[in-house]
């Protein structure tokens, strides 16, 4: 079906000869819950023997979960585009959350017409569409409703995980099968807060100095800290420009971060009950964006490397067909939707949604002055990673050495060599053009307070 066809399903119009498809008969529902920043090794963590993600973790273990699924990228943008469209970052050419060549007109990149998303391909199988997202990132400006039918593809920035799960579930109940409802929940990304009720779900939280606290309860301080953390990390400065957070004020940030994890968990746990009590026949596929650094590398936040903490996810299935099993096979969470079209027809892999096992990830950073541009190729039990400002190389054994700490690369010149070999014809899949929208001030305002965007 080509994309004027597929563009006129959701509006159940008729042109050019093309007719608005019907599913097949008790075709499953799909909900796709994505949660962002969530890193992959939260999902059965427990923190003072209490469960951060009690829930999720009990679906990951009823369903079949993909134990080290490699995100395209390490930030939402490029790999929200990848995964709607099945194309790596360097094909889709959505990169940068900002480019300020004129500082006066800045202007976002934007995921391109010319590529097919995921959202339409269902609505091209007949497929009603929903999505509600909270990620300023994603917006329709950006290009990323196509396949939803306008005023069905809602964007609330920041939203707390409760208002997603009552919208979604809303709108669940009005949807008529079979349908695609996408449900984006923001929490546990920057800056973290400890969620209303539960302060002490996850046991005592660390105790902290004056100047931790005043950091930690204050978003714009917290960001400025945070940002801090990034550039020092970068080399974009000697040393940061603000004290350091205490052992302890390091500890509460993580203790923060996890209470947000079980907020979403909670949140989750409502949609996913709610929308099973009234359509059973749903198919669920659980994903992160990306992950999020603790000072492994000296830094904070994501983006900015592709060490596993930023880009090993969390990636699930449940639902009707879906076997209970763990896949411990590397995976790309690139190929969500081609998955999901196989499983569809009835032809999926669950062993492993590709031919190979190597898959790869690719950031140049939210934006241009930060200086990112890394890749990564995994596969064979290895992480083999590239920064291409300094043409420094590092490879890892990740089953003896998971922390990514002793680097291999000088004593396994075959294994490096092979690697590169990979990684350079996956370069060629580098973008040409690539689609901008204006990037408006409240747009920048948004992006900036979730560190998205250089304060000039």
């Amino acid at each position: 079906m080509n994309r004027a066809c597929i563009a006129l399903v959701g509006m159940l119009l008729f042109a050019g000869g093309c007719k608005a498809p019907v599913a097949p008969a008790r075709a499953p529902n799909v909900v796709l819950i994505v949660m962002d920043t969530l890193r992959a090794d939260r999902l059965d963590a427990t923190r003072n023997g209490k469960a951060v993600m009690p829930f999720l973790s009990r679906m990951a273990a009823s369903g079949t979960a993909y134990r080290h699924a490699i995100s395209p990228s390490s930030w939402t943008k490029p790999t929200m585009a990848s995964l709607f469209t099945g194309l790596p970052p360097q094909a889709h050419g959505v990169i940068y959350s900002a480019r300020q060549e004129d500082p006066a007109h800045p202007t976002s990149d934007r995921l391109s017409e010319a590529h097919v998303t995921l959202a339409e391909q269902l609505q091209a199988r007949g497929y009603r569409t929903w999505g509600y997202q909270t990620n300023a990132n994603l917006t329709a400006a950006l290009g990323f409703a196509q396949g939803f039918v306008p005023g069905d593809y809602h964007f609330a920035n920041g939203a707390p995980a409760r208002q997603v799960t009552d919208q979604a579930l809303d709108a669940a109940a009005e949807l008529s099968a079979p349908f695609f409802l996408y449900a984006h929940y923001m929490e546990p990304h920057a800056p973290y807060h400890v969620p209303e009720g539960l302060a002490d779900a996850l046991g005592p939280q660390p105790g902290m100095t004056a100047y931790d606290r005043e950091v930690l309860d204050d978003d714009g301080r917290f960001m400025a800290y945070y940002m801090d953390q990034v550039q020092t990390a970068l080399g974009l400065q000697p040393v940061p420009t603000l004290p350091d957070l205490s052992l302890e004020g390091k500890g509460a940030v993580r203790h923060r971060y996890d209470l947000e994890c079980l907020a979403m968990d909670q949140a989750i746990e409502g949609l996913v009950t709610g929308i099973q009590a009234v359509h059973p026949n749903t198919v669920f596929l659980f994903v992160s964006d990306h992950g999020e650094e603790f000072w492994e590398r000296g830094g904070m936040g994501h983006g900015t490397t592709l060490y596993q903490e930023q880009v090993h996810v969390p990636y699930f299935w449940v639902g009707p067909r879906v076997p209970q099993q763990e896949v411990k096979t590397t995976v790309s969470t690139q190929l969500l939707g081609q998955q999901l079209l196989g499983y569809l027809d009835g032809k999926v892999n669950w062993d492993s949604p590709e031919s190979s096992a190597t898959v790869y990830s690719f950031s140049r950073g939210p934006w241009p002055a930060l200086g990112v541009e890394v890749e990564g190729v995994y596969g064979d039990g290895y992480s083999y990673l590239v920064d291409r400002r300094t043409e420094t190389t590092s490879l890892f054994n990740l089953e003896r050495d998971p922390a990514e700490v002793q680097d291999l690369a000088p004593t396994a010149p075959e294994r490096v060599e092979a690697f590169g070999t990979l990684l350079e014809e996956h370069r060629a899949l580098e973008a040409g053009a690539v689609d901008g929208a204006p990037l408006s001030e409240a747009d920048r305002e948004r992006l900036e307070a979730l560190g998205y965007v250089d304060n000039p």
